[in-house]
């Protein structure tokens, strides 16, 4: 059972990587990844920022641990992306409180 959860996580964060060249492709631009810790990763083109299963819960399950501060750099209108709901790849009360919007 791992096995299938670990392609099917593969094959999510494979997905969003082409979406994200796709987007970019027209840009220009290059795609920077950085790896925030356990299946947490951060991807921009310099316009778009992509959140993948971050902010979680730091330690969650014995897993990794991210930089303390990581979550308070968070950038605004990012765009978060989460492969399923376990506090290992989600986390609620890491995100700060959004600004209101008036419509």
């Amino acid at each position: 059972m791992k096995t299938r959860k670990k392609y099917i996580i593969k094959t999510i964060l494979l997905s969003i990587l082409i979406v994200v060249a796709k987007f970019a492709s027209g840009q220009n631009e290059t795609i920077e990844i950085d790896f925030l810790g356990n299946c947490g990763l951060f991807m921009t083109d310099g316009n778009l920022k992509v959140y993948v299963d971050f902010p979680y819960k730091s330690g969650a399950y014995g897993y990794m641990t991210y930089r303390p501060g990581l979550v308070d750099s968070i950038h605004e209108d990012s765009i978060f992306i989460f492969t399923h709901g376990h506090a290992d790849h989600y986390n609620r009360k890491g995100f700060k409180q959004p600004k209101q919007i008036p419509i």
